[in-house]
């Protein structure tokens, strides 16, 4: 029997919760790496643990378990499913990868639960890894796979690949009644982006292993159509989006997939993110060619409404260039999906409601504008602003079961020391009201009865809130946060 490379996808919210809903990706890194090793002749699995309960595996089939982990919750499950893995298979070895292992490989590959890391792109080391494996050699005698750091060697920077080499995705791998439909697919065809955002993760995990700038690689629009053909072919697929980190970086690319998807007459509503400063150069032929083809919303990162914020977290755009984009999607019936961050180090109270009034703005010249919300900032590894948290007082996790426990937007007063408890519990407030309907208009229908009369009852509450500027007395969400903690869900 041959062996496979196992890849398990950590569930962020735990062992058993199953909590797969439209905004949760499915797990393209895996389909990637497990379609590039069955194109060499080596079978492949994934689980998605949001899905399906990876205890229900005997691994006794495994080449390696690969597992994947952004900052967070993802890595606390992921420790779970090592533990789990090490107590089945002591022999088995563990490989961890994907952005936070990346960004912070050194400490990640000290865990005793953790054999290696696999850094930056994974196909080709993976491929390697799974080779030597097959071989007959033990990973704690690998030193010389570029890319792959043990506990044993030192770690050897890997060039990029071809990403034309990535064979189409293996979504049939996946129980896609598991996720939002049938008729729903998300397709990566470019990595990394250009530029320099102090809180992005990109600095760290694609950053050109040569020049140590930011980087971005694409898919060619060929072989990017092909995938959407094969796939429109195998399923009825209705609506889908290109989920990366700046899909517009190459206007050109862009042009030539919007024409191919409509001179192969491959018919889809479809989504992805964007840069606001673009939309200088986006003319109305090129934003109607995008809608022609069945772009429905772009997502853009707003961050703030403060020019001088901004400017201080290298974003190069300003608050024009968001009303902007705002305007120019709504002329072509394009829905503008926006989220914003507050509590930067200095921001001062003109700065924050800059940040307010441009959401209110932005909703007055395109109604159908979405808020996807307002977001604390959090320090994450790998990225310039954690050094500017740390000299600010902030002091961050020395291990995995720390950074496990780093929950985006949520322990404001472990995130910002520069701040009081007031002034951290008004940008809790403002974070928290933004996940109801606190503009109005908008529609959240949840399948208890319980938890829609709560969405609604607070949705009204933060709609007065937001009217009147009210953030102060936050009695709902401390008892909200009680709440959770108790494990009372709704």
């Amino acid at each position: 029997m041959h062996k496979e490379a196992v890849f398990v996808y950590p569930n962020p919210y735990g062992i058993g919760e199953r909590r797969l809903s439209s905004i949760m990706n499915m797990p393209l890194a895996f389909l990637s790496l497990a379609a590039y090793l069955e194109k060499h002749g080596i079978p492949a699995r994934v689980i998605d643990s949001r899905a399906e309960d990876y205890r229900a595996f005997d691994f006794g089939s495994a080449l390696f378990v690969g597992i994947t982990a952004l900052t967070g919750g993802m890595i606390s499950n992921g420790l779970d499913i090592s533990r789990h893995v090490r107590g089945k298979r002591p022999d088995l070895p563990i490989v961890w990868g994907g952005p936070h292992a990346s960004s912070v490989p050194s400490q990640t590959v000290e865990h005793p639960l953790v054999d290696a890391v696999c850094v930056g792109e994974g196909e080709p080391v993976i491929l390697d890894l799974a080779r030597c494996l097959q071989g007959g050699r033990r990973i704690e005698d690998l030193k010389d796979i570029p890319g792959l750091l043990t506990k044993t060697n030192a770690l050897e920077t890997r060039g990029w690949m071809d990403l034309d080499g990535i064979p189409p995705l293996p979504y049939d791998k996946l129980d896609l009644d598991r996720y939002k439909s049938r008729t729903f697919f998300e397709f990566p065809t470019s990595r990394g982006c250009p530029h320099r955002c102090i809180f992005c993760y990109n600095q760290a995990f694609n950053r050109d292993p040569v020049t140590g700038r930011p980087s971005f690689r694409m898919q060619s629009s060929a072989h990017v159509l092909d995938q959407l053909e094969r796939v429109a072919s195998r399923f009825p697929m209705r609506e889908g989006g290109f989920v990366e980190d700046n899909f517009f970086a190459s206007k050109r690319r862009v042009v030539e997939i919007a024409e191919g998807i409509v001179r192969r007459g491959i018919k889809f509503d479809w989504f992805t993110n964007g840069v606001a400063s673009y939309f200088r150069s986006y003319d109305d032929d090129f934003l109607a060619l995008l809608r022609r083809s069945g772009c429905v919303r772009i997502d853009i990162g707003g961050e703030s409404g403060s020019r001088a914020i901004l400017e201080r977290v290298c974003k190069g755009t300003v608050p024009e260039d968001i009303l902007n984009s705002a305007r120019r999607c709504a002329r072509h019936d394009i829905i503008p999906s926006y989220s914003f961050i507050i509590g930067w180090p200095d921001e001062t109270d003109d700065d924050l409601e800059r940040t307010l009034s441009l959401i209110d703005e932005l909703v007055r010249v395109a109604p159908r504008t979405w808020i996807n919300g307002v977001f604390v900032i959090t320090p994450f590894p790998g990225t310039a602003y954690l050094d500017e948290a740390v000299s600010r007082g902030f002091a961050p996790p020395t291990d995995l079961e720390g950074w496990g426990e780093h929950l985006f937007a949520v322990d404001t007063a472990r995130y910002t020391p520069w701040l009081d408890s007031g002034q951290r519990d008004r940008l809790m407030v403002i974070a928290r009201l933004t996940k109801t309907d606190f503009l109005g208009g908008s529609t959240k229908p949840f399948r208890s009865r319980l938890r829609n009369a709560v969405y609604r009852a607070m949705s009204v509450d933060a709609r007065f809130r937001w009217r009147h500027r009210f953030f102060g007395v936050p009695y709902e969400w401390k008892l909200w946060d009680w709440a959770f903690r108790r494990k009372q869900k709704f």
